[in-house]
């Protein structure tokens, strides 16, 4: 079985074929796909209610979604260090545009 050429990373750094499949990162990024971002099933809802309800979203409404996302890491209790992260792949899930997951991400980074 040959891997992806999206594993073309993973053969620059020596692992070549089935190797791939092993290496470390490639299974976080295997979890991903298979089980989504790494969040509370109730945080993932939230927030993706709370896109649906904006329906199209615009940059006006990146704002307040990065502060409902930080408002979701508080009440949760999630480390924000990993969240963060977390919060931009489901906010890619959700349809969002590269730049506004990321504002979403940089949003969560700050909370405390």
């Amino acid at each position: 079985m040959e891997p992806h050429a999206g594993c073309d990373i993973f053969k620059k750094n020596g692992a070549h074929g089935e190797e791939i499949f092993r290496r470390p990162h490639f299974l976080k990024h295997l979890h991903y796909f298979l089980y989504g971002p790494d969040l509370p099933p109730q945080v993932i809802e939230a927030f993706r209610q709370k896109v649906a309800d904006i329906g199209f979203v615009t940059s006006s409404d990146i704002v307040p979604l990065g502060a409902f996302a930080r408002q979701l890491t508080r009440a949760n209790k999630l480390d924000a260090s990993d969240p963060a992260e977390e919060f931009f792949k489901l906010a890619l899930d959700c349809g969002l545009a590269l730049h506004e997951a990321r504002s979403i991400r940089d949003s969560v980074k700050t909370a405390r």
